[in-house]
């Protein structure tokens, strides 16, 4: 998985070291040097969970909720192997049971949920009308996505992972990621056209 700033390949491999000596610290109870995990992944994963839970309220708390399990399962993790898609599958997993929860409570009747309505964080564009529309109207439409949807199209086209990488990454064979990925892109488009956006 693509993860992080892009960087020159030299900047990469030393990364790599200081990840994995990162890594074995916390295996050994050392956490001071967490916080350079959480420079590096951070804002891709909390990009990622609000992609799957369309709040970034939800996606906050369950941010917190991955690094702590991170910190939990850290003697899990096999040395040697890509750090990146073992937190991303767990914040993931850790999404979906977050999901599977509020719709338990929805249907026990507890009275209607509020919608899902994403936080909207615009930083001053250039042109700025042009920008806030088109951001907009793509989060209006992406929120009306279930979040299947939303996370097959976060990671295909705002991370830009190949198809393999996702399939990797969601644990599922790569043609059922194209046409999770093909679904969305349909109905996506059915609601563009539905509000004439």
């Amino acid at each position: 998985m693509r993860t992080g700033p892009r960087s020159p390949e030299k900047r990469e491999i030393g990364w790599d070291r200081l990840e994995r000596q990162v890594l074995e610290e916390l295996r050994a109870g050392e956490r001071r040097n967490l916080g350079l995990l959480l420079d590096r992944y951070g804002e891709e994963l909390m990009g990622y969970l609000t992609a799957i839970l369309g709040r970034r309220e939800s996606a906050e708390d369950c941010f917190q909720e991955t690094w702590i399990k991170v910190m939990d399962r850290i003697h899990r993790f096999k040395p040697g192997s890509a750090f990146a898609p073992w937190l991303f599958r767990i914040g993931r997993n850790h999404a979906y049971d977050r999901l599977r929860r509020r719709s338990r409570w929805r249907w026990v009747g507890l009275g209607p949920a509020e919608p899902d309505r994403p936080e909207r964080e615009i930083t001053a564009p250039v042109d700025v009308g042009r920008e806030v529309v088109a951001r907009e109207t793509a989060e209006a439409l992406l929120a009306q996505l279930d979040p299947a949807q939303r996370e097959m199209l976060w990671m295909r086209y705002y991370q830009e992972l190949s198809y393999e990488e996702i399939a990797n990454l969601c644990g599922m064979p790569v043609g059922t990621v194209k046409s999770r990925v093909s679904r969305a892109m349909k109905r996506l488009a059915a609601l563009r056209d539905k509000t004439g956006a």
